[in-house]
């Protein structure tokens, strides 16, 4: 497991080390993109996946910071608190990409999650502004036992819901068409994707939930229950790093291919399963035969009460962003039918 095959028992976050100069961040590639490896790096066997080559690129340091307040240590894979680190001076080990970003690689975070890839005085700052105390959550009764395929509600209402776990060419029509219609939406992101653009992650997250779409976007059902735990937990503190937002209960597994055994692993975490009504399968492209008039046409063929609409943020391969040039005639056209638009959390 990614933070398990390090030899760390704790770790806080990027340090302050006196002196030091802050490295600009660099967002590391898809997994579709090459990967450059740094020359100092040893270069990955032909086998490894772009992943374990990007590990491999991490390097281990120890260094000296100051704490002014308390802050708890939680374990990300039960949820509890373990430790509380007083105020002082503290040293602890990190780990840290060629290219300047600080990467969560053990079993413990501060609670909340510290930032992910940002400088060392933002770094400091939320040091100084983490709780003292870790903030308890239990599974709301409403997510308990099988996935959402819609609301609980009979109410003429449609939740617009996006996926992020490709690229982000339709993160600016997205957002713009949803302000533009006063319309809201949720949004599930993948660990992996908020490392390649936090910005757009934060950008999203000031606006609309986010949910928790796992790590690099597996099968989960191919995976033993601590794997699924480890894609789980190591998105949420990627999302909150980067965001500040907890992503929980909110958890769509990717493809949505789950089964009892590994819903009951997400719900240990507190995390529900929304799955969606319909698919406007705008992410095969129009090279598949989609259109932006198939994707409006799909989402009215299933409108009904508590409707979940899966959309995409990212372009198909083919380079066609058709969720979101539908996007605007989709929310007309929902309301025009006397149906108004909610989040997935209300009803939670």
């Amino acid at each position: 497991m990614r933070w398990r095959r390090l030899a760390l028992p704790l770790v806080l976050v990027l340090a302050l080390s006196c002196g030091s100069q802050a490295v600009t961040p660099r967002p590391s590639p898809l997994p579709s993109e090459p990967t450059v490896t740094p020359a100092a790096s040893p270069a990955p066997s032909p086998s490894e996946s772009p992943a374990a080559e990007w590990r491999t690129n991490l390097r281990q340091n120890a260094q000296a910071f100051q704490l002014n307040r308390p802050v708890a240590l939680i374990d990300m894979t039960t949820g509890r608190q373990v430790d509380v680190v007083e105020p002082g001076q503290l040293t602890v080990a990190y780990d840290t990409s060629a290219g300047g970003l600080a990467y969560w690689m053990t079993e413990y975070s501060v609670s909340h999650g510290l930032p992910n890839g940002l400088l060392k005085d933002e770094v400091l700052a939320s040091v100084n502004a983490a709780p003292a105390s870790p903030t308890p959550y239990v599974l709301p009764p409403s997510l308990a036992g099988a996935e959402w395929t819609r609301l609980p509600t009979s109410s003429k209402v449609v939740a617009l819901t996006f996926d992020a776990g490709g690229n982000d060419a339709g993160v600016t029509p997205i957002l713009a068409a949803l302000a533009a219609a006063g319309a809201p939406g949720t949004f599930f992101m993948t660990g992996r994707w908020v490392e390649v653009y936090p910005a757009r992650a934060r950008q999203i997250a000031v606006l609309y939930p986010v949910g928790n779409h796992t790590y690099d976007h597996p099968h989960l059902t191919a995976l033993t229950d601590a794997q699924v735990q480890d894609e789980v937990a190591h998105a949420a503190l990627l999302i909150a790093s980067a965001t500040g937002r907890d992503t929980r209960p909110l958890f769509r597994f990717p493809y949505g291919d789950s089964d009892s055994r590994t819903l009951a692993d997400v719900h240990a975490l507190g995390y529900g399963g929304i799955r969606w009504t319909v698919d406007t399968l705008g992410w095969e492209g129009r090279s598949n035969g989609q259109t932006a008039d198939t994707v409006l046409q799909r989402v009215l063929a299933k409108l009904q009460p508590g409707e979940i609409v899966l959309m995409h943020v990212g372009a198909a391969t083919d380079g066609t962003n058709l969720d979101a040039d539908a996007l605007p005639a989709v929310i007309r056209e929902i309301r025009a039918q006397g149906y108004s638009l909610a989040l997935v959390g209300d009803f939670v």
